[in-house]
């Protein structure tokens, strides 16, 4: 029986000890994923704790586009097309970029990158959370491209921690 006592004390320990050091916490251990559509490149992506995305782009697109705008929302409409929270319908809204950049009419050549911060939202209005905290956003574009209607599409999904 005192053995018994003796392995479950060494095991209750065990797990003190791993709770402690921060096993048990995503901190840390969260792999970020930043998921994009062909034609784009996601060279760097951060969501810090007050809900800005910091987003380093690329595009491969065979001629230069126009940015009309970018919106990132923690949740897709039915479509799948736009967000549900935020900038809803994707268009130019100096509110939603944190130093006031509007990128309306910002050329985004081919083969070529941009750093981009985006207000990130969700069902309660601008996000933030705690560093570590698991989040799920999607980044969307309307962009306008020589000969063509505007488009609007998902780019990112990206699964990471707030920092």
């Amino acid at each position: 029986m005192a053995s018994y006592g003796f392995a479950i004390l060494v095991i209750l320990i065990a797990i003190i000890v791993i709770y402690e050091v921060g096993f048990g916490s995503v901190n840390g251990f969260t792999q970020a994923a930043c998921n994009v559509q062909p034609g784009f490149s996601c060279d760097y992506v951060n969501l810090n704790t007050t809900g800005v995305l910091s987003l380093k782009l690329s595009q491969s697109i065979a001629t230069n586009m126009k940015l009309n705008a970018l919106a990132c929302s923690t949740a897709l409409n039915a479509t799948g097309m736009g967000p549900v929270y935020g900038n809803v319908n994707v268009i130019g809204a100096n509110s939603f970029y944190p130093s006031g950049e509007n990128p309306s009419g910002m050329t985004f050549y081919s083969s070529s990158d941009s750093m981009f911060y985006i207000n990130c939202y969700g069902a309660y209005g601008k996000l933030n959370g705690e560093a570590g905290k698991p989040v799920l956003v999607y980044v969307l574009i309307n962009y306008t491209t020589p000969g063509f209607e505007p488009t609007r599409q998902l780019i990112i999904t990206y699964d990471g921690a707030y920092t």
